[in-house]
């Protein structure tokens, strides 16, 4: 969302800090970006992915259930290890990167979820109640706008007119905006000011569901299992032993990461959305019920296999320093 894409200019705002306001915007541009921008490591569509690849894996695993111990595809034991260990580091790795920590230095910053929730923290005086209801264009009082409304409708001679969800003149999304912003914020609508800010008790809420046991589990076990090759005594140093998690695991952790991104770009910054599950463009079970290959195709795919196996073969024969023929030629 850059500044350009704001529905309305800062001038036709009802801000009474317009200093603090043109600030909001900077940081909302920002982290628009890191949530739903064309980077490559933006936030949402990197969760999509992450449900996408499950989705599919709960399918893929489904059919070897269902289809245990009938000549099917699905019960390949050699497609179905490959399949495993491709959805684990993927999903290991997915999740990892969004509770990654903010960088120190510039070189090394990372797009995250985890970075996100301590930016927008960090940066929580500019998320004032005015700035909020602001960001949409819509007044800060709204009471005399509905009046205004309701008295224009008096003279409408029963004439049907539309109440704007925008700007100055949408005081019933104000109004809801108000609401919304006093549960956030803890206070009593008789005690509204423009000052306001979101309690940090909300906050608190989101960082202990990013410091969840789940999420802990999975980034150590990624650490230790399969991001890196930590040794014996690295293993043991955890609290408890590395180990490898469930589905089950794996969707808790979805619906932390869902919630705090639901929470952070629709709830506090107004901007993004997880939306629901990702609608396929296709049918996604086309040709599960066919061959991968005829006979001809199959005999293709072991030579391959032999010829990929030999290659291997003699690069393991090769040495870097010794020439063996030098050493045995007598």
């Amino acid at each position: 969302m850059s500044s350009s894409k704001f529905m309305f200019p800062i001038e036709e705002t009802d801000v009474s800090d317009t200093e603090t306001h043109i600030k909001f915007r900077s940081k909302v541009d920002e982290w628009s970006e890191w949530l739903s921008g064309d980077d490559t490591h933006a936030i949402i569509p990197h969760l999509h992915s992450m449900i996408w690849n499950h989705a599919v894996f709960r399918i893929v695993n489904e059919s070897r259930r269902v289809n245990f111990q009938k000549d099917f595809l699905s019960q390949n034991r050699f497609l179905a290890e490959f399949i495993d260990q491709s959805y684990v580091s993927f999903q290991a790795t997915a999740v990892r990167r969004q509770i990654e920590r903010g960088a120190r230095t510039p070189k090394h910053q990372v797009i995250s979820l985890q970075r996100l929730l301590e930016d927008v923290e960090k940066k929580r005086e500019l998320i004032t109640r005015e700035n909020y209801l602001a960001l949409e264009g819509l007044p800060y009082d709204w009471e005399p706008v509905r009046d205004k409304h309701y008295e224009q409708l008096r003279h409408s001679d029963g004439i049907a007119t539309w109440v704007s969800a925008t700007g100055p003149d949408a005081w019933e999304t104000a109004r809801a905006k108000h609401i919304l912003f006093d549960q956030m914020s803890g206070v009593e609508a008789a005690n509204r000011c423009r000052t306001d800010l979101i309690s940090a008790d909300v906050f608190s809420k989101l960082t202990n569901l990013m410091s969840s046991d789940v999420l802990v589990k999975l980034r150590e076990s990624t650490n230790k299992l399969i991001a890196h090759a930590a040794d014996e005594f690295s293993r043991s140093s955890s609290d408890e032993e590395p180990q490898y998690f469930a589905i089950n695991e794996i969707e808790d952790c979805h619906e932390i990461l869902i919630r705090v991104a639901n929470a952070l770009g629709n709830e506090i910054l107004q901007i993004a959305h997880f939306g629901t599950f990702p609608t396929p463009q296709f049918d996604v079970f086309e040709f599960f019920n066919t061959p991968w290959a005829d006979k001809g195709g199959i005999k293709e795919l072991s030579n391959l296999w032999d010829k990929y196996s030999d290659k291997v073969d003699e690069q393991a024969r090769q040495n870097t320093f010794i020439d063996y023929r030098e050493v045995y030629k007598d």
